[in-house]
């Protein structure tokens, strides 16, 4: 009986040690260093962190202010050195908008055929029609991954990064 107890009380030990071990070592080589990113740039805040063993959810709130278009590339692809072998979601927070909601609606089919068709040169001219029709300011870049589209109206700016690969992802609603 002594025996079974001290086995149990070793195995709780062990498990306490591996989990906390585990916890630590996803706080200081992931969550701390997320942090340390998103506090030196200025207009982002995060909303929410969720570090998982395969993927680091991240939800962030964007400042209408803030270069989307210059400064989000770069940023996400250090969240990605950070996140490791774990795969990067982030979740942007836009605003609740009638127009830029349903110009961003207009704009997913465009972008949809864009993409699937592989004919990436028609996206600038699609963000620009909506925008018109919109009464909206635009600004869209192209990189060899993403498409990052931000649509403003006022002091409110909706943003969206899209997969080029129709494989990577469904395209963020």
């Amino acid at each position: 009986m002594r025996q079974a107890k001290v086995l149990v009380g070793s195995l709780l030990v062990t498990l306490v040690v591996l989990m906390g071990g585990f916890f630590a070592s996803q706080w200081w080589f992931v969550t701390k260093p997320i942090h340390q990113t998103l506090d030196q740039q200025s207009g982002l805040h995060q909303a929410k962190i969720n570090v998982m063993p395969t993927e680091v959810r991240l939800h962030l709130h964007i400042d209408p202010t803030y270069d989307f278009i210059q400064r989000y590339p770069r940023l996400l692809d250090n969240l990605e050195q950070i996140a490791g072998h774990r795969k990067l979601t982030v979740v942007l927070d836009n605003p609740h908008h009638p127009e830029l909601e349903q110009a961003w609606s207009d704009l997913q089919f465009a972008l949809r055929e864009a993409v699937a068709t592989k004919r990436y040169t028609l996206i600038p001219d699609a963000v620009k029609q909506v925008a018109q029709e919109h009464r909206l300011t635009y600004k869209v870049r192209i990189d060899e991954r993403f498409i990052y589209v931000e649509l403003q109206q006022a002091n409110r700016a909706w943003r969206q990064v899209v997969p080029l690969q129709t494989d990577q992802a469904a395209l963020p609603s």
